[in-house]
């Protein structure tokens, strides 16, 4: 609160000195600087779109140019104050010797400044109680400095008529600090300017400082959403590992059906041999029906009974080879149900994997909408960083910080760089095999349609090709083995990126830590520059009234700026140039107005003792001399004193100056290492992409391994089915071809049976009529 009266007081004391032209060219190009900086954010926000590079690089050049403009002006301000305070100097070496005519005006002016200043001194007291003691302390000196004056006033009558003479000179020297006064009023105003645009800064200050904490909580939320999704890929891995806990369950599934379909193309074989033994048996009977009926054929008259009972026989030959052919086409049915059995699997694979496609489409998709979501996080986090370094950039203050984070970057940049090379070659790698494995997959996939193709056609093929599957399945084995492998090391990979990014924030944390460090560094270094400034004023103002208020009013300037030198080094070089300038002029002013009050003392003195002392004239003609000598002595020690400071300034400009040019090289490379970081997030945008491709890949093979595992079951079953009813059918076909092969036996045992019998009595009837021809023989002879 002292501060603002104390600023507020000084404000009503120099406002009336203020030039309106200056104000307003100030208060334009203030406008004009806020305008570009307006442009300049809306590019950063890509508000205009996103190729907009050439605009921004205009708006920038043309904010430096208006930079350069102002320091310019500032540079010609100084240059006058500096002026202005030699002249001063020059007219207080020759103001000692005042004249008579114009004394009342100069009391009446005097007077008026001298209110003006003890309204001033009277607020700087109510605010700095402390100087008060030291304020009696220099009266009591005064006094005595007085008490001496006077006994010099008895020696000082002879020097009126010089006096006289001298009067001239003071006249014109009067008139040229009136005019060093009206200069210094206008010098007051410029300050004043300058505190304003001080107050402005600060306003500055207060929004970066709330821009900076609104950054650092979204820093802090977007380092919340990184977990998050680290967590989510860590879920995302822990299912892969599900999945591939039941790829090998379904693996030992699938070498259990194989075993079991081997078991049962072992047992087919048997069924064959069967049905080959029974057609054998067949073919057997065929023949020696064929014999008997060749035997018969000569027996025909005799043996027609025979002949019914073997066409009853031949009938039940057809029979059972019409059974045989029966079955046979029942074979060829099952073969026909087996193909269409596998047909409608090819038709589940074809619909399981457009649904596999589908999930992984929605995967894809989910996984684009987690990479855009990341990226809008990383543009955002772009932007602000862009618009932190931007703000930063203005105010030279973290200029030291920006290199170390530049080098760090580009230490990193290069990490990543590296990082990069490796992951492109390795994705490179991964595709060439990827790729490799889909040609393999695809000619395999052939290869397993033409098998099937020729196991419609061959039979005795089935285990042939059977084992070449299981061979084909023990390579699948392999390669997804193989490709899990690949699926833990990329997890490891993204793992390993995800630290990478939080050691990079503790990084940029610590450099955030070293920038306040070094801050404080610096606010020491000034605080001793300042105490040094200090010391030199109160050695060169020992004896003057108010040399410790004004070092205490710089004291406060210092203080405001090293409260404003966080964010702002240049205001802040500004700020200490022109509050030294300004408690250089006040020191002038105030030494100015003690040396006119303690002239217009001694006139007056002189004016009431002229008559009575003018024999001392000679005596107080030396003492002048005498205080001619200490005060040139004083000048020529201000002349030096300011001759020191101007160096300090002429060193202040020029590391300003070299400050500038780093701050330019600076922004370049800035805007070099953010487009490459861009390029960098891109590519690592991109190599996520392609691996979670890769990933989808992957699970959508596992899924068509599962459906294959899943169809060899079905397939399993239904081939159960089949060979079981297959084996009734031929279980009871072959009981069938048994009992008619009894049958058959029996038949033919009793038709042997019947034919030994009619042999015999064929042998009968033989020897009979052998006996009758006998007898007709002899009956002949008899006759």
């Amino acid at each position: 609160m002292t501060k603002h009266r104390f600023r507020e007081r000084v404000k009503s004391f120099f406002g009336s000195h203020v030039d309106p032209e200056k104000d307003e060219e100030l208060k334009g190009t203030k406008a004009e600087i806020e305008d570009k900086i307006q442009k300049i954010l809306a590019y950063l926000k890509g508000e205009h779109g996103r190729d907009e590079k050439e605009p921004l690089v205009e708006a920038v050049e043309d904010f430096h140019n208006h930079y350069q403009s102002l320091y310019a002006r500032y540079d010609h301000l100084t240059g006058k104050l500096r002026e202005n305070v030699h002249e001063k100097d020059s007219s207080s070496s020759s103001s000692d010797s005042d004249s008579d005519s114009d004394g009342s005006t100069r009391k009446k002016g005097k007077k008026n400044g001298k209110l003006k200043f003890t309204e001033v001194t009277d607020g700087i007291k109510e605010e700095l109680t402390s100087a008060n003691l030291e304020i009696v302390e220099l009266k009591a000196q005064l006094m005595a400095a007085n008490e001496e004056k006077e006994a010099l006033q008895s020696e000082h009558q002879s020097t009126l008529s010089k006096l006289q003479e001298a009067e001239t000179t003071i006249c014109s020297l009067t008139n040229e600090a009136e005019k060093l006064k009206e200069e210094n009023s206008k010098l007051l105003g410029e300050t004043v300017d300058l505190n304003e645009n001080l107050e402005k800064s600060a306003k500055l200050e207060a929004e970066l400082m709330q821009k900076l904490e609104e950054i650092t909580k979204e820093r802090e939320s977007l380092l919340l959403e990184k977990e998050t999704m680290g967590n989510s890929i860590l879920e995302g891995n822990s299912t892969i590992e599900e999945l591939r806990t039941t790829m090998g369950q379904l693996k030992e599934e699938k070498e259990t059906l194989q075993i079991e379909l081997e078991g049962l193309k072992s047992e087919l074989p048997s069924v064959k041999e069967q049905l080959d033994s029974a057609e054998k048996e067949i073919a057997q009977l065929s023949q020696t029906q064929k014999a008997t009926e060749e035997d018969n054929s000569s027996l025909s008259s005799k043996v027609l009974q025979l002949s019914e009972e073997i066409g009853q026989a031949q009938q039940k030959i057809q029979d059972l080879v019409t059974e045989a052919d029966q079955l046979k086409g029942m074979l060829d049915e099952k073969e026909k149900e087996f193909s269409s059995h596998k047909e409608i699997h090819d038709a589940h694979k074809t619909e399981a994997s457009t649904r596999l496609r589908g999930m992984e489409l929605e995967i894809g998709s989910l996984q684009s909408q987690r990479s855009k979501i990341e990226k809008q996080k990383e543009d955002e986090l772009s932007a602000l960083l862009k618009k932190l370094e931007e703000k930063e950039g203005e105010f030279s203050s973290q200029m030291e910080a920006l290199t170390t984070k530049i080098n760090n970057m580009q230490l990193e940049i290069e990490s990543l760089n590296e990082l990069k090379g490796k992951l492109e070659e390795e994705m490179e790698q991964q595709r060439n095999k990827m790729s490799a494995e889909v040609e393999d997959l695809t000619n395999e996939v052939n290869k397993k349609d033409q098998e099937l193709e020729s196991l419609r056609g061959q039979k005795l093929e089935l285990e042939a090709e059977l084992e070449k599957k299981t061979q084909e399945i023990s390579g699948f084995s392999s390669e997804i083995e193989s490709l899990k492998q690949d699926i833990a090391n990329k997890s490891a990979e993204s793992l390993k990126i995800l630290e990478e990014k939080e050691s990079s924030l503790s990084q940029v944390k610590d450099l955030e830590v070293e920038l306040k460090s070094l801050q404080n560094l610096k606010h020491e270094l000034e605080e001793k520059l300042t105490s040094k400034d200090e010391t030199i004023v109160q050695l060169k103002n020992d004896k003057e009234m108010m040399q410790d208020k004004i070092s205490e009013i710089e004291r406060a300037l210092t203080e405001r700026g090293s409260e404003l030198a966080i964010l702002r080094k240049k205001s802040e070089d500004g700020e200490t140039e022109s509050s030294a300038q300004i408690a250089a002029l006040t020191l002038q002013v105030s030494n100015l107005q003690e040396h006119s009050e303690n002239l217009q003392v001694q006139k007056s003195q002189i004016e009431s003792q002229h008559e009575a002392k003018a024999g001392e004239a000679s005596e107080y003609l030396t003492q002048l001399e005498i205080l001619k000598e200490e005060l040139a002595r004083n000048t020529s020690d201000g002349q030096r004193m300011l001759e020191e400071k101007e160096g300090l300034v002429v060193q202040v400009r020029e590391e300003k100056g070299s400050l500038l040019s780093k701050i330019s090289e600076l922004e370049s490379a800035l805007a070099e290492k953010l487009e490459e970081h861009g390029t960098l997030q891109k590519k690592l945008e991109e190599v996520q992409n392609e691996a979670s491709t890769q990933i989808a890949a992957l699970t959508e093979e596992v899924n068509k391994l599962r459906q294959q595992t899943e169809l060899l079951q079905t397939e399993k079953s239904q081939m159960e089915l089949v060979i079981e009813t297959g084996k009734q059918e031929s279980t009871e076909s072959l009981a069938q071809a048994e009992n008619q092969n009894t049958e058959l036996s029996q038949k033919l045992v009793d038709q042997e049976i019947k034919l030994k019998e009619r042999e015999e009595a064929f042998g009968k009837l033989v020897e009979e009529k052998d006996s009758l021809v006998v007898q007709v023989n002899d009956l002949q002879a008899e006759v």
